[in-house]
């Protein structure tokens, strides 16, 4: 008395375990897709700060891309897609960014968070508008449950 794959009531029980297996690898891939760079932000990085993502639309041999400058520069720019001016943080504020609104003149701005779930436990920044504005954006794509800023 064995269990007869041929019978009807196990091939429909097996065809619909392979489909809620199909289903279940297909959500998971679609998450990972949209945690991939150039689907929307950046992913948080120590090392730059995230000046946004070129959408992938563009015909810029930077569509996709996430854009970045070093630490301690701000990112200046009249379109993402294009050129970006990396300029020393304490220049802030000396030429508009074009990212609009929030954009103000000389001033420090800062941010902190704790707590985060992905990259470092914590961040810290103090300095100028756009690198504050990066910084707080880091803070949220690494779901961190304290953020602290004065640059939003």
């Amino acid at each position: 008395m064995g269990l007869d794959l041929d019978s009807e009531p196990v091939q429909a029980i097996l065809i619909f375990v392979g489909i809620v297996g199909v289903f279940i690898l297909l959500f998971f891939a679609l998450q990972q897709i949209g945690k991939e760079p150039g689907q929307g932000t950046c992913p948080p990085m120590l090392d730059k700060v995230a000046c946004g993502v070129c959408p992938s639309s563009s015909s810029s041999s930077h569509a996709g891309m996430c854009r970045t400058c070093p630490l301690g520069r701000e990112c200046v720019f009249e379109d993402i897609c294009g050129d970006i001016d990396c300029v020393p943080t304490s220049a802030s504020g000396s030429s508009g960014s074009g990212s609009g609104s929030g954009s103000s003149g000389s001033g420090t701005y800062y941010v902190s968070c704790s707590g985060c779930k992905y990259g470092q436990t914590s961040y810290s920044y103090r300095g100028g508008y756009s690198a504050c504005n990066s910084w707080y954006q880091v803070c949220v794509q690494a779901e961190c449950s304290k953020i602290l800023d004065n640059c939003r």
